[in-house]
């Protein structure tokens, strides 16, 4: 009984953190709190925790800029058109 419960329930959750990809958009605020926290240690005198945090948000803005490179932003999702208006799918 267990494992027919446990198969729907794994396919569910894997269904839903493919759902949870990033936006550039996300990435950039994970970049400018890693920066500001890097503002704060550095302020505080702990340079090495700073410069890690600042790597950080390096990282977090190459992200960012990979994730941008592949978002349309001049197409409205295909959530919000009604079927009727979409076009057909290019192969």
């Amino acid at each position: 009984m267990t494992k027919a419960i446990m198969l729907p329930l794994l396919l569910a959750a894997a269904l839903g953190m493919a759902g949870c990809d990033k936006t550039s958009e996300d990435h950039v605020q994970d970049a400018n709190k890693h920066e500001q926290k890097s503002e704060q240690k550095q302020a505080d005198g702990k340079s090495n925790e700073a410069a890690d945090e600042k790597a950080e948000a390096q990282k977090d803005y190459a992200e960012a800029h990979k994730a941008r490179a592949t978002e349309d932003r001049h197409q409205a999702p295909s959530s919000a058109v009604p079927s009727y208006i979409k076009a057909p799918e290019k192969n």
